[in-house]
């Protein structure tokens, strides 16, 4: 089992799906590259029901995550019989660092910090 660490933004298919009465979220997160180059995708899943209650309608798509799981490599047939393969990871955390509104520029509220004293400039002989 390979263990990784993803650095990148959610895809725009966040879903919450049942397997055999167990309910897991499903989304895509976008790898970046660098500029000018195509991010990579990678296909995740969340099983652990108390990550999948605190996601779910928690996350949206561009929000910038950091997941950490299992990571393997897929391969599938298209309907036409062609093969492809992609990443696949088992996440086992998530941590949300930025909502999409905060990167586009609209931050969030903040709390105001509390107002620093003024110095004593009194001058003493």
């Amino acid at each position: 089992m390979i263990q990784a660490t993803l650095y990148g933004n959610l895809g725009p298919k966040i879903e919450m799906k049942k397997w055999n009465d167990l309910e897991y979220l499903s989304f895509s997160v976008a790898v970046n590259k660098g500029k000018d180059k195509n991010p990579d995708w990678v296909n995740c899943t969340v099983w652990q029901k108390d990550v999948v209650t605190r996601l779910n309608g928690n996350i949206n798509t561009g929000d910038k995550v950091l997941c950490q799981g299992s990571i393997i490599l897929d391969e599938y047939t298209l309907r036409n019989g062609q093969t492809k393969s992609g990443l696949k990871m088992k996440v086992a955390s998530v941590n949300i660092l930025k909502r999409k509104q905060q990167q586009e520029g609209q931050t969030a509220p903040q709390a105001r910090a509390p107002e620093r004293p003024q110095a004593n400039t009194q001058k003493y002989y």
